[in-house]
């Protein structure tokens, strides 16, 4: 099971620069006029959706956002005051507990992080969370079809050289337990039966690339879920370590510049 640690927070990836083009594709989604009643960003982070909604999008609606860090939640009480906003720490899957009659519930970046077989029930949960007409927006960037064939050899030949350098520690990547969470992945079709049973009608689906350079994937290394969930160990200090010499590794040895990642976007109306 993944945990989160002080210090390893996903705060640092949101700040590079291929997170706020996906971000902001995102919220491109959003109704032009929202219904009324409370928007929930569930997995806010340190409150980077939060504040585009309020800066760019200028949406006055109550906003809660959500999230199971407290370190993260602590961050985004710091940096983000606007006055119709609130910051709570909970579970996504709560969020009917959290709010009701809602005009939107986000998720950024989350939903590969909720077990697959709790994925139906969140949906549905969202659902009921909403008032008639309200909008369920969420993307998602481990899917099948995420990663490009011309990307696989990527993939490998980092975890490899991450691995060499666990091994140089004294320590080895844990290849036999369950499959990660991020890894129990869905088909674009999948996640649109999951919303068609939860309920949501006018549903969009759309698939775009976004270029990933070395800077971003660096930061991403940092975050403790990620680093967990690729090595399988605990010690993310040495994890992290581990995951950026393999990356300088892998960008050095195949002379990339970035590698391209697919990212899922969904919009589904109650």
């Amino acid at each position: 099971m993944s945990s989160f640690v002080q210090g390893y927070e996903f705060h640092a990836a949101s700040a590079q620069s291929f997170y706020r083009p996906v971000t902001q594709h995102l919220l491109d989604l959003f109704p032009a006029i929202p219904v009324e009643g409370t928007i929930v960003d569930l997995g806010c982070g340190s409150g980077h959706v939060v504040q585009l909604l309020v800066e760019r999008y200028a949406i006055r609606n109550p906003i809660i956002g959500v999230d199971l860090s407290e370190h993260e939640v602590a961050i985004a009480k710091a940096q983000v005051t606007f006055s119709n906003v609130r910051f709570v720490h909970g579970r996504a899957q709560d969020v009917e507990q959290i709010a009701t009659h809602c005009s939107a519930v986000i998720m950024s970046g989350l939903f590969q992080q909720i077990p697959r077989e709790e994925r139906r029930s969140l949906l549905r949960a969202c659902h009921r969370a909403l008032g008639a007409g309200g909008t369920l927006l969420f993307n998602t960037h481990f899917y099948r079809g995420a990663v490009p064939e011309d990307a696989l050899y990527f993939y490998v030949r980092w975890l490899r050289e991450a691995g060499k350098e666990l091994r140089a520690c004294g320590l080895s990547a844990n290849l036999d337990r369950p499959k990660p969470i991020g890894l129990q992945t869905l088909t674009p079709d999948e996640h649109r039966t999951m919303l068609m049973d939860a309920g949501f009608q006018n549903i969009h689906l759309e698939q775009k690339s976004y270029e990933m350079s070395l800077p971003d994937w660096d930061a991403i290394s940092g975050y403790s879920v990620f680093i967990q969930g690729a090595l399988g160990i605990d010690d993310v200090s040495v994890g992290k370590d581990a995951l950026r010499i393999g990356l300088r590794r892998a960008f050095d040895a195949l002379g990339l510049k970035s590698v391209r990642r697919n990212w899922l976007f969904a919009r589904a109306v109650k």
